[in-house]
């Protein structure tokens, strides 16, 4: 097992890797463990695919010996064909709790979601007055800053 101590975006984090060959890799990240696949971009260079939600939103951007180049390729931080106002997280952090569903009618300013970042909870609201388009995050998840939580339109 090999362990590493990241500093990605000012956030520390520290990786175990567990096992690691050339299709899969066993990792910990802060602890949480993560099955991950590993795939290969159109330069033969391994782009790790998170097999979990969690590890997805993570984005698992890690650089390390023993694993060349790793890309948050498989991070789902897009709108998609979903129309309507994004919902980013403000920085990175665990989600909490999920306060609505998909469809739900929401007011401008109502808060969607609870969001642990630096030890302290933080409401998640809606900008905009609407329906829930989309609900992309899990209660337990890791998000990045600005990785997009919710679509309202």
């Amino acid at each position: 097992m090999k362990k590493y101590k990241l500093k990605i975006n000012g956030n520390d984090y520290e990786v175990k890797v567990n096992e690691f060959n050339v299709t899969s890799a066993s990792v910990e990240l802060n602890g949480k463990k993560f099955d991950v696949a590993i795939e290969y971009d159109e330069n033969n260079t391994p782009v790790i695919v998170p097999k979990i939600k969690k590890a997805a939103a993570m984005g698992m951007p890690v650089m390390a010996a023993g694993m060349p180049a790793v890309s948050a390729g498989a991070a789902a931080s897009s709108a998609e064909d979903v129309s309507g106002e994004p919902v980013k997280a403000p920085m990175p952090g665990l989600m909490l709790k999920i306060l609505v569903k998909k469809g739900a009618s929401v007011s401008a300013g109502q808060k969607l979601a609870v969001m642990e970042a630096m030890k302290m909870e933080n409401d998640i609201n809606s900008p905009v007055a609407g329906t829930v388009k989309d609900v992309k995050v899990h209660e337990g998840d890791n998000v990045q800053e600005h990785e997009i939580l919710f679509i309202v339109g």
